[in-house]
Parts: C-alpha cells; sequence; structure tokens
C-alpha cells in the first residue's frame, strides 16, 4: 500500500465529520507521513493502517458508522470498519490498551484516538528490517511501547 495524503486527509475528514476525531488529533495522524517520523519506512511497506478510537458505548454511536466503512469484524464493545484506501477505523468501548489496566492513570475524555496501528503482513527481509526500526527510534524517542 501507498498510503498518501490525499486518501488519509479525505479519510481523516470523514471521521471527524462523525465528531470521532479532534482537529488535534487528525494533525498528529496526518504527521505520519513525515519523513522524518519514526515509523515512516515502515509505513511505505504497510497494507493498511488502523485508526482506534475509543467511545463511551459503541451502541450508541453504531448508526452514525456505517458511513465510515464496512463492518469487518464485530462484537459488543468493538467494530472494525474496512474502507478503500487502506485506512480502516476501530471504535471501541472494551479495555484493549495498556493503560486501561493502571488504575492510577486517569481516564481520557472520550471519544479520543487511542493509537494508529501499521499492518505489516509482508514478511520480507525489507519489510523486517522496516519493523525492527521502529521499535528502535520509538525506544530513542522515550515512547512506550507493548509488542503485539
Amino acid at each position: 500500500m501507498q498510503l498518501t495524503t490525499d486518501v488519509l486527509q479525505r479519510r481523516l475528514d470523514e471521521i471527524a465529520a462523525s465528531g470521532l476525531l479532534t482537529r488535534e488529533e487528525t494533525e498528529d495522524v496526518l504527521a505520519l507521513l513525515a519523513p522524518t517520523f519514526p515509523a515512516a519506512a515502515a509505513l511505505t511497506r504497510a497494507e493498511s493502517v488502523h485508526l482506534h478510537v475509543r467511545v463511551d458505548d459503541v451502541a450508541a454511536v453504531r448508526a452514525s458508522l456505517a458511513a465510515l466503512g464496512e463492518a469487518e469484524n464485530e462484537k459488543p464493545g468493538y467494530v472494525k470498519l474496512r474502507a478503500e484506501g487502506g485506512v480502516h477505523l476501530i471504535v471501541s468501548s472494551i479495555e484493549v490498551a495498556e493503560d486501561d489496566r493502571v488504575a492510577t492513570l486517569p481516564r481520557r475524555a472520550r471519544p479520543h484516538l487511542d493509537h494508529v496501528g501499521i499492518d505489516l503482513r509482508d514478511a520480507s527481509p525489507p519489510s523486517r528490517e522496516a519493523f525492527d526500526a521502529v521499535a528502535t527510534r520509538a525506544e530513542h524517542a522515550s515512547w512506550r511501547a507493548v509488542h503485539q
């Protein structure tokens, strides 16, 4: 996949129009395409990316999600929507992040962008190198990381 600014901007505009992303969050996601972004090389090899948005109640927003993609995976408190262009949306209210399990952390207001996932399915040496480089650059940037 070759993720482009036009495709990403269009998708972000759709999601923001639904009230699920703020202007700051959309700007942060657009920064993924900057050549200086630590995962820039991995993004050029990605099959797709997903934007994971946390909400209080998926059922309460489910009807408004129909215009944002086709449900690929759905269960109570979680829906993954596939869309053309390789920029997919996950909306959930269930615990999925390590931060959810830390009782001393304040709970962020919802909806909010929880994370952006980069889907590297190609197991070739160049993809592995790009993947490994993300972890190294993230460590140097003092980002917290959880490997899946």
